[in-house]
């Protein structure tokens, strides 16, 4: 049957493929863990296209699922490593057993959510479950290990991480991946390009690091943009002098000219390099 299975991947037919699986191996599609299963070659094809210009021996994927992005990325780079994670224990079997002959390819059993915050490795990719975007995002952002990412994630998410200040997309996670990443759109595609078919429609995102993680100064920017970012329409001025006076316990004096806010700038319209500059000064 792994025979059978290989030739319709060879094939590009991912319809066919991932419903012979399931219906062989009698597995079920757990909502629960966001399982949307990649059907479509030509998506396939952007998240491996897209390792081309990143030169890393070892590529980490966070979430196996039915193993095609895996597949085709051992096939496309065969002088590369790919370590693969998968949380389900059941798909984890099959897939090692129908796809053990790929050389190149590491099957790891585990969450790859605990991997991200340790692992030591440059490159990382997922077709992530849409639940889980921002919060991979959020630990990948953290690991300085990791300079490079290819991420599929939900519509809405991918306007998030690229809003401009003043806009409606513009928010926490605008700030954070916009300090610490290039950020670049690669594609878009629909809910048919997977089984079963998700509500919304999704993009592959590239993060390219240019700035490491400062834990002295980005983790208390998180947490400083976690609190603005609950008053985003307010004025900047009211709200910064709470959120600073709640995260240091102090009534600290402000020199907002300095940082070019006025009486009637909002939360908002903060740019990201002023957000980083407020901590440096006022909360480092």
């Amino acid at each position: 049957m792994s025979e059978s299975l290989l030739k319709l991947l060879d094939e590009g037919k991912l319809l066919k493929y991932t419903r012979l699986f399931l219906l062989t191996y009698g597995l079920r599609v757990r909502k629960k863990l966001g399982q949307n299963f990649i059907v479509s070659k030509k998506v396939v094809n952007s998240y491996v296209e897209s390792l081309k210009e990143i030169h890393n021996p070892m590529i980490l994927e966070v979430g196996t699922g039915l193993g095609a992005i895996t597949y085709f990325i051992a096939k496309r780079y065969p002088d590369r490593t790919i370590v693969t994670i998968e949380k389900d224990p059941l798909i984890y079997d099959v897939v090692k057993n129908v796809l053990g002959s790929l050389s190149n390819a590491v099957f790891v059993l585990g969450d790859a959510l605990d991997v991200l915050q340790e692992a030591r490795v440059s490159t990382i990719i997922s077709s992530t479950p849409y639940q889980l975007s921002t919060e991979i995002l959020l630990r990948a952002a953290r690991n300085n290990s990791i300079n490079n990412a290819v991420l599929g994630v939900q519509r809405e998410v991918a306007q998030r991480l690229v809003g401009k200040p003043g806009s409606e997309n513009y928010g926490r996670i605008s700030v954070i991946s916009q300090l610490l990443f290039n950020i670049e759109v690669k594609g878009h595609y629909s809910p048919k390009c997977f089984y079963p078919q998700p509500e919304v429609s999704g993009v592959i995102i590239i993060l390219r690091r240019k700035k490491k993680y400062d834990t002295k100064i980005h983790n208390k920017l998180e947490k400083l943009t976690e609190c603005l970012f609950s008053y985003r329409n307010k004025l900047a001025q009211k709200v910064l002098s709470l959120c600073i006076d709640k995260l240091t316990n102090r009534n600290l004096t402000i020199n907002y000219s300095e940082l070019e806010i006025n009486d009637k700038t909002r939360v908002r319209e903060l740019r990201p390099e002023t957000i980083e500059k407020i901590v440096e000064k006022y909360l480092a």
